[in-house]
């Protein structure tokens, strides 16, 4: 009774682990120049440019040896936005967000997770359409390499002339243009409900087991305890 006890903790220590691996499921991992990406940032925040820029020059063979064994889209995407930095690099933003999402290990959710923020924005009557084109206009070149093109091209018109006319007919027509990208986030979020649901009803019904074979194994020693001691007494 004491193995099967062991036996059915271990499985509860099992899905637990289970528990913890599916929340960090839940958004996009980390990628290699997330830390890169976010200093940049910073500097720019700070108008130290002279900084960033020197940062980027430490960084560049480097970049440049990890884009080399990349598909050739990529690389020479990255060429033009690395070209583009240099001669700008107060304005990096379409460079860092190819850098964030090409090499994080799920490109296409983090694509998906920024343009449903877009959507969200765009949804928002106090947020100002330009802003809203400005986040949209640094995704664009890195969405091409994952998303079809036509359609990143249809939430392109559709979102100049949102911020063109500001109606509640343009605003309807960015956020359906970006639902063939948002699908991915939507998806994501379904299989994680799922996967929730059935941890949740295991580690249940593991713990019911768990306490239901510890009471028998208490009542089973108990019994035998009792046993032992009315043999003594005959």
């Amino acid at each position: 009774m004491g193995r099967a006890i062991a036996a059915v903790l271990l499985v509860m220590l099992v899905s637990i682990l289970l528990c913890v691996q599916a929340a960090a499921s839940t958004s996009p991992g980390q990628g290699k120049w997330d830390s890169f990406v976010t200093q940049y940032q910073f500097l720019i925040a700070d108008n130290k440019i002279e900084l960033a820029d020197k940062m980027l020059n430490n960084r560049r063979a480097e970049m440049e040896s990890y884009y080399e064994e990349k598909p050739k889209e990529q690389r020479i995407l990255f060429e033009q936005l690395m070209a583009q930095t240099v001669e700008a690099p107060e304005d990096p933003g379409k460079f860092l967000t190819f850098l964030e999402v090409t090499a994080n290990p799920e490109p296409e959710l983090l694509l998906a997770r920024k343009a449903d923020s877009i959507q969200e924005n765009v949804l928002k009557s106090k947020f100002i359409p330009e802003k809203n084109l400005a986040i949209w206009e640094q995704l664009v070149p890195t969405l091409s390499l994952y998303f079809n093109e036509g359609e990143v091209q249809d939430a392109a018109i559709a979102m100049n002339s949102y911020v063109n006319t500001e109606t509640e007919d343009s605003q309807k027509i960015v956020v359906d243009s970006l639902e063939p990208i948002t699908a991915a986030s939507e998806e994501d979020l379904r299989y994680n409900t799922v996967v929730w649901t059935v941890i949740l009803i295991g580690t249940s019904i593991l713990l019911t087991l768990g306490y239901v074979s510890y009471r028998k194994y208490q009542a089973e020693k108990k019994r035998k305890k009792t046993h032992s001691k009315q043999r003594l007494n005959s």
